[in-house]
């Protein structure tokens, strides 16, 4: 959502690799297909995280130093993209592995856990938007009929 719709193309692909990667390297997650896995993807795994890491971090840093387009807001496109790829494939990654905890049940643990996040992001919603009188960040919160703009003018109202 940052980034300009140049960038989002490319920035989900190697998000999704990432993500990918993040799974499917895990030892943890490989110990449940046992001798299905290929040695080529055992020997990834026991390189560690190296691979994963160098998808999630030095791919998208390749990827803005030869896209020469506007030099200044590389920092803040190369910061998004990567902060992306780790809430979004490294933190997801871990909603997979919760289906490990118990195989016969994986299901209803995920859902539990999405359940309890999403009542309390709508529980904080609702919070911020009844009891908050002041808002904490004008460009993400929400606005409402009837509320004015920090900046606007009275007769702008």
């Amino acid at each position: 959502m940052m980034l300009p719709a140049a960038d989002r193309r490319p920035a989900l692909v190697m998000g999704g690799l990432s993500a990918a990667a993040f799974y499917w390297l895990d030892p943890i997650a490989l110990r449940t297909y046992g001798d299905a896995v290929p040695a080529v993807v055992q020997r990834a795994v026991a390189a560690g995280a190296t691979l994963p890491l160098l998808i999630a971090v030095v791919v998208p840093g390749l990827y803005y130093l030869f896209r020469f387009r506007d030099i200044p807001s590389v920092a803040g496109r190369y910061a998004a993209t990567v902060t992306g790829i780790f809430y979004a494939g490294y933190l997801t990654s871990y909603l997979a592995k919760l289906k490990l905890i118990d195989p016969r049940q994986g299901g209803d643990t995920v859902l539990i856990v999405l359940l309890v996040a999403w009542l309390a992001d709508t529980g904080g919603y609702f919070a911020g938007r009844f009891l908050g009188k002041t808002k904490l960040y004008e460009a993400v919160s929400p606005t409402y009929a009837g509320s004015r703009s920090v900046n606007a003018s009275p007769t702008e109202v």
